[in-house]
């Protein structure tokens, strides 16, 4: 976890890392030039919304990578953080969650 970039200790505060954060970035910026297949879900959902943010396509990246295991993650993603951005990157029309909540 900790080569992942996972979490942070600064200070010796024990922090998680989210999407953001630029050391997690790097390091999963770099995992995806290596094009090595050795990219965890949470690594892809990280990569995307990067570039969601940045305004870049995801397309391609969608088109490739197993897009079930992806999809589940941005789901728990969205649900714990309450951010539909991470349905919003992989084309999930958030307007129809509204109705189905309680």
């Amino acid at each position: 976890m900790r080569e992942m970039v996972l979490f942070d200790v600064d200070g010796g505060d024990f922090n998680l890392c989210d999407w953001a954060d630029k050391k997690r970035q790097a390091y999963v910026q770099s995992k995806v030039q290596e094009d090595n297949g050795d990219l965890t879900a949470l690594d892809k959902a990280h990569f995307l919304r990067y570039r969601f943010e940045q305004d870049k396509s995801t397309s391609e990246y969608l088109e490739q990578w197993d897009t079930d295991e992806l999809q589940d993650v941005c789901e728990g993603l969205a649900e714990a953080t309450g951010d539909d951005t991470y349905l919003k990157m992989l084309g999930v029309d958030t307007s129809l969650l509204e109705f189905t909540e309680d």
